[in-house]
């Protein structure tokens, strides 16, 4: 049997994500934008925005540009940089002997997170 799906995203947090999106574009003069809002305790999305939005109705014309008609949020690649920071550290939580009060050479920084 299959698996139910359902629709995690949060009505009131989406509208915010959309009006401040736009907002973020406009006022950086951004040619585009995307946003992810997620849940992190569930991975549940509560809002999934792209700026500029586009009628699916209207056709791009021969020599058109497309922009805005791919999810960016969702199928653009990108350098994960600090974002994969999480997995090397959830990595070394299970692999080694660090635990989550061990000190964390981080140049003349420090890194502190809830174990909670």
């Amino acid at each position: 049997m299959g698996k139910s799906v359902g629709l995690t995203i949060d009505r009131e947090l989406q509208f915010i994500a959309q009006q401040a999106l736009k907002q973020a574009v406009i006022g950086n003069h951004a040619d585009h934008a995307s946003l992810v809002a997620m849940n992190p305790r569930t991975g549940e999305i509560l809002a999934l925005e792209n700026y500029p939005t586009y009628d699916p109705n209207d056709r791009v014309l021969p020599g058109g540009k497309a922009l805005g008609r791919e999810n960016l949020a969702v199928g653009a690649p990108f350098e994960p940089g600090s974002v994969f920071k999480i997995v090397t550290l959830s990595a070394a939580l299970e692999t080694t002997t660090l635990r989550p009060e061990s000190p964390i050479d981080c140049g003349h920084g420090v890194m502190r997170y809830s174990a909670a």
